[in-house]
This record gives structure tokens, C-alpha cells and sequence, in this order.
């Protein structure tokens, strides 16, 4: 899954008890596989869920997130029934719903894509995703260096520098 300039994702991010990870696997594949099968090119481009098994830091008094669903949508309207689908899905006995985002991709960002380098890890590939905490009324200026400033500069990283 590779980032478009304005495209719309959905974000699901979930606590999972440790000692139920593994049945929460099986809940993936009979209640919400499923559910992003049969919306495969209606609504859903594509889909990626990505397990967390380890932080940095910690801020605030939230739960970590250990399951990421990002869910690559076809156009913004196809949102809000995809969500009510999956709100009607019998939830998982223990999941704690951390966030629930709809995202739009800022133009020149980039989606973690494994490649071929990334397969030869002695380690599984390592995917980073960042959650950035931004108030409300500093949201325009956080949009605008975002667009500005890190978006082109991770792109040159990532296609000068070879780090794909």
C-alpha cells in the first residue's frame, strides 16, 4: 500500500490483551477480513494491519496500541458506511478501542511498503508509525510544515538516500 497525494485511509487502533492476541488473530479472520473482503474495490483500495511490539516513550494516560487496521479507502464518502459496517461487526471481548481516525495522505508522504531490503532483516521488517499528538488550533501550521517541510524531505531521503 503506497501513499497517494489525498488519499483517504481509515485507522483503527486497538489494545489487545496479551494473552488473547492469538485469539484475536482467529476473531481477524472470521468477523473482520471478512468484512474488508467484501468491500474490496467498492470502497476499500486496500488494507494493511500491523501488530506493535515495541515503544520509545509513552505520554499520557491512554493505552498503547498493539493492532493498526489502515484501511485505504476510494474517495472520502465511502467512509462513514465502511464504519458503520464494521461497528455493527461483533467487537472482540477485550479489545480496548484506542483510536478510531479518518487520514488523509499530505501530497509527497509515503506509506510503509516492505521491499526487498527490508525482506533480508535477520529481524522481521521493521515498519515505524508515529502518532503526534496536535491541538486543534495549531493544526493548519502542524498541515503546513508537514506539506512543506517533511514531506519532501522524507521524500528525498527515502529515493536519494536508498533507504526503501
Amino acid at each position: 500500500m503506497k501513499s497517494l497525494d489525498n488519499t483517504y485511509y481509515i485507522a483503527l487502533s486497538f489494545h489487545i490483551p496479551k494473552p488473547k492476541l492469538k485469539a484475536y488473530h482467529e476473531y481477524l479472520n472470521t468477523h473482520v477480513i471478512p468484512v474488508y473482503m467484501r468491500n474490496m474495490n467498492e470502497s476499500i483500495t486496500t488494507y494493511n494491519i500491523y501488530t506493535h511490539k515495541l515503544t520509545t516513550e509513552k505520554h499520557g494516560e491512554f493505552p498503547l496500541w498493539n493492532m493498526l487496521h489502515v484501511i485505504q479507502l476510494q474517495n472520502h464518502d465511502l467512509a462513514a458506511p465502511l464504519m458503520s459496517e464494521l461497528n455493527q461487526t461483533q467487537p472482540f471481548p477485550g479489545a480496548i478501542i484506542v483510536r478510531q481516525e479518518l487520514l488523509v495522505s499530505t501530497p509527497g508522504s509515503n506509506f510503509p511498503v516492505q521491499n526487498q531490503q527490508t525482506r533480508r532483516r535477520w529481524l522481521k521488517p521493521l515498519q515505524v508509525v508515529e502518532h503526534v499528538d496536535v491541538q486543534q488550533d495549531s493544526l493548519e501550521e502542524f498541515r503546513n510544515i508537514m506539506i512543506h517541510g517533511n514531506g519532501p524531505a522524507m521524500n528525498f531521503i527515502l529515493s536519494e538516500r536508498k533507504w526503501r
